[in-house]
């Protein structure tokens, strides 16, 4: 009957699986099917006959759990978690509380909450809490960018997901190693992982959880220099991104498409989607968003040879430049240089490059630009006829 309740759970069906809701199920499989109805009801309206139907089968402390889950289901974590000593020491609200704790930034209590459950699960056995609990641990691990180690647990636990056959952990497992495998580096494995996850995630009819993984295969292909995948894979993210009113992932999608444009050098193509970005960063009011599209507008006036738009687009950016880091004012004070260095202003093109030189030996990250400055100074004084000096630039 337990079997039962769950497979109307799966399927949506609350009012069947409540009809079969058994006083006689021990408390830890009860409370497992609250927080499955948490999770159906935080995604419809709440009915009254529900309601109704809930408070006589409930317990008064269930029914109060029921809306504590509905809280974190609704991802209003902080509320969530301001009820943590209410709430009972079972693996499913273990795993509700690590999740809140990492979605509000706090990766150790996390880490703690998990390590605990994951320690529990071995001592009883549980290969699904220890497919579970590995797999939160991991992205812990990935959270704080220790990659290595969450790529370990990840392939730790292929071994236990399978026999459990849980599709729902199976696709969030494949999702995570994309990821994990994009920042080791390892571009053609966390393809083939997004796309196993994708073919999860569809048979899941998980729309929002596709928004991720397609905007990470998007990332890994672009890398790959598998541009029609990539530019694929972020038309796709873009559509679930639009169906939740994702603002902030939209901006990322959009940036991330100028990017790849302005990378094949088809700079008006470009420039359209970034006017697009930065329409959407202004509705996110991040500004990192708005500096970052800014940015990348002024990026593709210098490729289409639009120098005074670049200076000016690039002086906008700079405005705030208590808040860039050292690269990027080696990367801007540049771009600037070389904008008027194209326009024969060559006192300007002098005095930007100079701040950028600075920058570039403030930081070793820096360095890159280094090339880009030199061989702007070789330009820079074959233009004034000073030969003697652009020898030397070249030397260096």
């Amino acid at each position: 009957q337990y079997a039962l309740v769950w497979h109307y759970l799966y399927k949506g069906q609350v009012e069947k699986a409540i009809s079969l809701f058994n006083d006689k199920f021990d408390q830890e499989k009860r409370y497992t099917i609250v927080n499955e109805l948490a999770r159906l009801l935080a995604r419809t309206s709440f009915s009254q006959e529900i309601r109704f139907k809930l408070q006589n089968i409930l317990s008064a402390d269930e029914f109060g759990l029921l809306f504590n889950l509905i809280l974190f289901h609704n991802r209003e974590y902080e509320r969530f978690l301001s009820k943590v000593s209410s709430l009972p020491n079972t693996p499913e609200i273990v795993d509700n509380l690590g999740i809140a704790y990492l979605e509000t930034g706090k990766p150790n209590q996390a880490r703690s909450r998990f390590q605990h459950a994951l320690e529990k699960a071995r001592r009883t056995g549980d290969d699904v809490n220890i497919a579970r609990f590995q797999f939160r641990l991991a992205k812990v691990f990935a959270a704080k960018r220790n990659y290595k180690s969450a790529a370990n647990l990840l392939q730790e636990n292929s071994t236990f997901v399978p026999l459990i056959w849980d599709m729902r952990l199976l696709y969030h497992c494949k999702a995570l190693l994309g990821l994990v495998n994009y920042n080791l580096g390892h571009h053609a494995e966390s393809i083939k992982a997004s796309q196993k996850s994708i073919k999860i995630a569809e048979q899941l009819n998980d729309h929002f959880a596709l928004i991720e993984i397609y905007y990470n295969l998007g990332r890994a292909a672009s890398l790959l220099e598998k541009y029609q995948l990539a530019f694929n894979a972020y038309k796709s993210s873009e559509t679930y991104a639009t169906e939740f009113d994702e603002i902030s992932r939209l901006f990322q999608i959009q940036a991330s498409k100028t990017s790849l444009l302005f990378n094949l050098s088809l700079y008006s193509l470009a420039d359209i989607f970034s006017q697009d970005a930065i329409q959407l960063a202004l509705m996110t009011e991040n500004q990192n968003f708005i500096r970052m599209a800014q940015g990348r507008s002024a990026a593709i006036q210098f490729g289409q040879n639009n120098f005074r738009g670049a200076v000016e687009k690039t002086k906008d950016v700079i405005k705030v430049e208590n808040v860039l880091s050292t690269v990027e004012k080696a990367y801007w004070y540049n771009l600037i240089g070389r904008s008027y260095l194209s326009l024969a202003q060559f006192d300007s093109a002098e005095c930007y490059l100079e701040k950028a030189h600075d920058y570039i030996q403030q930081s070793p990250q820096s360095s890159y630009y280094e090339g880009y400055y030199f061989t702007s100074l070789i330009e820079l004084e074959i233009e004034r006829g000073n030969y003697t000096a652009g020898v030397s630039a070249s030397a260096w």
